[in-house]
């Protein structure tokens, strides 16, 4: 399957992206695992090698621009490792930390990464709050998710640790907006300002997704 991966990744990926062979070799490799161990255990609902590159490879990549500053990033609820997996295959010198609190899914990622060799990158399974307190402020560039529920929801939760990222990037479909006014007010409270950055349209008529991006209003002193 590693074989049939590859070439729809090749044939799907934009050339924008400049993956090698072998990173888009690691990013078969890694979407294999994913497709053979949710015949186990629910990893994600796609089962069909197009729909899951379109959806999981080709979903996380394709806004990747906003990503290459970076030097740490932070995968909220990694799930099945994405976007932190592509991302990290992309950017072998950014420090990417998957986080995910689900046993089943966090010894999942550890596995894969270990066999990918992946030296970048390491897990952590615990929730995503309580590995952000355990951080000094500032620590992570960028934190980043996808579905991990509504913006607002997702900001309160973040509020005791608002000062340990740099900004947010949260991967979303197309109710994004009404997320964004939904989360106002939170967003308001924790002084972060939030805005659609990238749109972008998935082949096959898969969906109109965008990202959403939250900065922090002004620099302020930040404290342990």
């Amino acid at each position: 399957m590693t074989s049939e991966l590859s070439h729809l990744l090749t044939d799907l990926l934009p050339e924008s992206l400049l993956l090698s062979e072998d990173q888009i070799s690691l990013c078969a490799r890694h979407l294999e695992r994913v497709l053979e161990t949710n015949q186990k255990f629910n990893l994600t609902r796609i089962t069909e090698p197009r729909e899951a590159v379109l959806k999981h490879v080709l979903d996380s990549l394709l806004p990747a621009a906003l990503y290459s500053e970076a030097k740490s990033i932070l995968d909220l609820g990694s799930g099945a490792g994405y976007p932190g997996i592509p991302l990290a295959i992309l950017f072998p010198e950014m420090d990417v930390m998957l986080v995910e609190s689900t046993q089943k899914k966090a010894r999942f990622l550890q596995q894969v990464v270990q066999e990918l060799q992946l030296k970048n990158v390491r897990v952590e399974p615990k929730r995503g709050e309580a590995v952000l307190k355990s951080l000094p402020p500032n620590r992570i560039d960028i934190l980043t998710a996808r579905a991990v529920g509504s913006i607002e929801k997702l900001l309160d939760v973040l509020r005791p640790v608002k000062n340990r990222f740099g900004k947010l990037l949260l991967f979303k479909g197309q109710k994004a907006a009404e997320e964004i006014a939904d989360a106002e007010e939170v967003a308001r409270q924790l002084k972060l300002d939030g805005e659609i950055v990238f749109t972008y349209e998935l082949p096959d008529e898969m969906g109109r997704h965008c990202v959403v991006e939250y900065r922090h209003r002004r620099k302020e002193k930040v404290e342990e």
